[in-house]
């Protein structure tokens, strides 16, 4: 089994959204609100070994650096096939939000800071296609998912992960859940890279 991992994407985020500060306000993380993507690769290559090693080349194929096991110098032409994965479209929805609530966390200087949050449930999906050569490979996702809350990560219910079709097409689905806070700084989601699973 080989996988290559997902990462992070460290750049900051603008604060742009798709909807009005007023709105934010007067409904903050109500069920059916539609969370901004933001910076996501959309298209992403990766090598595939033949000895199963998976690298994700992310400057491309002539500045690629090993993620995983190195294969003999020797290889020849057939050591390796690059691949692409395209995403056609993302959303991320909140599906549920509880009441309003305090939360107490301690802060980077051990301080005291407490937040008003509401535990939402978000379904991420993400819709995309790849080389047919990789039908029935599993392909997964780890996306950033940022609710404002700098103190608590999201939790994960259901994994994001699917099979690709023999098209090459796949459609991933997940489902989150995390405390967003009230009037912080603007939810976002990003998409950095992709991992597979060649079992």
């Amino acid at each position: 089994m080989s996988v290559a991992s997902c990462g992070d994407n460290n750049t900051a985020f603008d604060g742009k959204t798709n909807y009005s500060e007023e709105e934010k306000e007067t409904e903050p993380f109500d069920a059916g609100l539609s969370i901004p993507e933001w910076n996501s690769r959309k298209d992403t290559e990766y090598r595939f070994y033949s000895d199963g090693n998976i690298e994700f080349l992310l400057y491309g194929a002539n500045n690629a650096t090993l993620t995983s096991n190195s294969v003999d110098n020797d290889y020849d032409a057939e050591a390796y096939k690059d691949y692409f994965v395209h995403i056609d479209s993302s959303s991320a929805v909140v599906v549920s939000s509880g009441n309003t609530e305090l939360k107490t966390y301690i802060n980077e200087d051990n301080e005291s800071v407490t937040l008003e949050c509401r535990l939402i449930k978000v379904k991420m999906t993400v819709n995309g296609h790849t080389d047919s050569v990789l039908s029935g490979v599993i392909i997964s996702a780890d996306p950033i998912l940022y609710l404002g809350n700098d103190y608590e990560s999201k939790k994960t219910l259901t994994p994001a992960k699917a099979v690709i079709k023999e098209n090459g097409e796949f459609v991933i689905t997940a489902m989150y859940e995390g405390y967003a806070v009230i009037g912080g700084n603007n939810p976002y989601y990003s998409i950095d890279r992709f991992g597979f699973d060649l079992k």
